[in-house]
């Protein structure tokens, strides 16, 4: 399945949802935000969101310094 990642045409194997797809991919973010399509998802969220084939998935985590 092809999905859009921060601008990045990206292929998964499986359906996952957004807490699996960021264990995988950004485990080493502590603080972020993800917008689904244009959508803010809340944390609260991300169990229950399932990822789709044409998903455009926008990762977005704040960076210290300036």
């Amino acid at each position: 399945m092809k999905i859009l990642v921060n601008g990045k045409i990206v292929q998964i194997q499986k359906e996952a949802n957004l807490v699996d797809f960021i264990e995988i991919n950004f485990s080493s973010l502590t603080s972020y935000a993800i917008a689904l399509n244009g959508e803010f998802v809340p944390k609260s969220k991300y169990q229950d969101v399932n990822i789709k084939n044409g998903d455009k998935i926008e990762v977005v985590s704040a960076q210290p310094g300036g």
